[in-house]
This record gives structure tokens, sequence and C-alpha cells, in this order.
């Protein structure tokens, strides 16, 4: 008999579909370390770049791929112009910086809302800038350019709101909590 679980980070295994129940066999469990690197279910292994580890396979989630590959490049750039902090702390940057975070929420909100599928390509590609965009907010606070910093901040908040008003308004914030948060009840 299979009993349902409630969701916590110590289930030993999901089901494909994402119901959460007690493993009954091996095959059909997935590692728990794997929700680490992909957080995706089997039934959406799509939205996942497969990597081979010898005879393992491992998935690899594309959008977190692409925020590590853009904070990693951000890092790389920040270092190279350290040399001159006035032209990368300046507004000018804040206000196109604030910009890379718009084709993911895009990308992201078309597929929650709308049920349009991504490619793994535009996941990397929108999770690039995105991860720029992070890593460049954390050198302002870093840099203790409270101002700038402050600011992003508050566009953080704006994309965070425009993307809760979205999820709420259009009904799809039931099937996120769903989706992500198996077991919870939601009313």
């Amino acid at each position: 008999m299979v009993r349902p679980i409630r969701f916590n980070l110590i289930n030993l295994g999901v089901k494909p579909g994402g119901v959460l129940e007690e493993p009954s066999s091996p095959p059909d469990l997935v590692p728990e370390w794997e929700y680490l690197l992909s957080h995706h279910e089997p039934a959406r292994y799509r939205r996942t770049l497969r990597v081979r580890l010898g005879r393992a396979q491992v998935h690899v989630c594309s959008r977190c791929t692409g925020q590590l590959l853009g904070g990693l490049a951000a890092a790389a750039l920040l270092l190279l112009v350290s040399r001159a902090p006035a032209l990368v702390f300046s507004p000018g940057v804040l206000i196109v910086v604030a910009f890379l975070p718009a084709p993911a929420t895009y990308d992201w909100l078309s597929q929650t809302i709308r049920g349009r599928e991504s490619t793994n390509v535009r996941r990397v590609a929108s999770g690039s800038v995105l991860g720029f965009s992070w890593v460049v907010l954390l050198a302002l606070l870093l840099s203790r350019q409270w101002t700038l910093f402050l600011g992003g901040i508050v566009i953080a908040a704006g994309y965070a709101l425009v993307v809760g008003l979205a999820l709420r308004l259009s009904g799809a914030w039931v099937r996120v909590i769903h989706d992500h948060f198996p077991g919870i009840a939601v009313d």
C-alpha cells in the first residue's frame, strides 16, 4: 500500500508525474541529491541539460546553468575592469543591468501562465543575463555602493511584484505551488 507523504526535503523519491509516495521500487526513484542540480521532476527533464559522468547521467537545470555561466562572466568582467570602478559602478550601468532579468522573467512567466514550452537554448541564454545581473548586484553590495545597491534591490522587488501579480491575476499561482511544493494544500 502506498500512502502520500507530506512535502519535505528528506523524501526518498518522487515517482514520475510528481506524486510524492513512499518508495516502492528502486527504479522509479530519483536520487535526492539530483534535485540539488535540476529541481525538476522526471516528467520535466526536458527543461534540463543531461550530463554524463562516467556511467551516471545527471540532469542540470538549464536556466540555473545559464545563471552560473552569466555570473561567472560578470565576475570575470568585473575583475578585468576593477581598475575603473567609476565606470563599473555608475547609474548608467545600473539602468542597463535593470533590464537583464526581463528575458528570464518573460520566458518563465510565459511558460507558467500561457503553457508555452521554452527551449533549453532560450533558458540558458535568459538565465545567463539573469545571472550576470545578480553578480553585478552582489558586487554593488560587496563594494559598499549603497545607493546603487538599494536601487538594484528596488528593481528586483519590482520584478518580484510583477511576477506575483501576474501569477495571482492569471490564477497560475495555484499550479506553481502544486508543481513546486507537492503535498501543500492550496485553497
